[in-house]
């Protein structure tokens, strides 16, 4: 899908004009995000994240100073230079159970099976190609240990009037992008409550506001739980 592909270029363009900083400060970025990170991040030990960007989801993770090894990946070059030059440049006590490589879905085969027991996933199987979904929530499922956690976060679900104004386009059924580039799959919540309920127990549903927008961010904070 070549909007798929020109998506990625976008993203590793926007990484490289971006220069990485010392985290000093708590991270905070949504009242009801930050909460279930938390909560999230105190019961896990090992986190993998999985289109990491430049990290902050897990660096935020860290900073609960619960887990013993974080692992996020992206198919950002820039994106993951940003966070290893993040690493270097705090306190190596904070972040240096953290280790950030280029990937993608190719690389989830390479991990060994339970061998997480949180997976972070915010912003991601709604804009990529759909067609690599399914693999990828089984690859969670593999990796994640029995009764591990999912933290998954999708963007707002778009109407017409939003996509008219942005200048946006649906050049398939619920696929949106924009100059080209994938932006959103346009999925409604049940869609996705479905499609993550096949591997998945929903522990909790969240809709929240995320910087100042009236379209709302949706949170599913999910459970592998023992089938046995």
């Amino acid at each position: 899908m070549k909007e798929y592909e020109n998506s990625l270029l976008f993203w590793d363009d926007w990484f490289s004009k971006q220069e990485a900083e010392k985290i000093d400060s708590t991270i905070e970025i949504s009242p009801i995000e930050d909460y279930m990170m938390k909560e999230f991040a105190l019961n896990c030990e090992n986190v993998f994240d999985y289109g990491t960007g430049s990290g902050c989801f897990l660096f935020q993770c860290a900073q609960h100073k619960h887990i013993k090894y974080g692992l996020g990946i992206d198919q950002s070059e820039n994106g993951i230079r940003l966070a290893n030059e993040t690493v270097k440049l705090s306190e190596p006590s904070k972040f240096g159970n953290l280790e950030f490589k280029i990937g993608c879905e190719d690389y989830l085969s390479s991990i060994k099976s339970e061998s997480f027991d949180g997976i972070i996933c915010s912003n991601v199987i709604d804009v990529i190609d759909h067609s690599l979904v399914e693999n990828i929530l089984k690859e969670f499922k593999r990796i994640v240990k029995k009764d591990g956690l999912i933290f998954i976060k999708i963007n707002p679900q778009v109407d017409v009037n939003y996509i008219q104004k942005s200048g946006c386009v649906e050049f398939a059924p619920n696929m949106i992008s924009k100059d080209d580039n994938l932006r959103i799959c346009n999925y409604d919540s049940q869609y996705w409550k479905k499609m993550l309920g096949k591997y998945f127990e929903l522990k909790y549903y969240i809709e929240f506001p995320y910087n100042g927008a009236k379209e709302l961010n949706r949170l599913f904070y999910l459970q592998n739980v023992n089938e046995d």
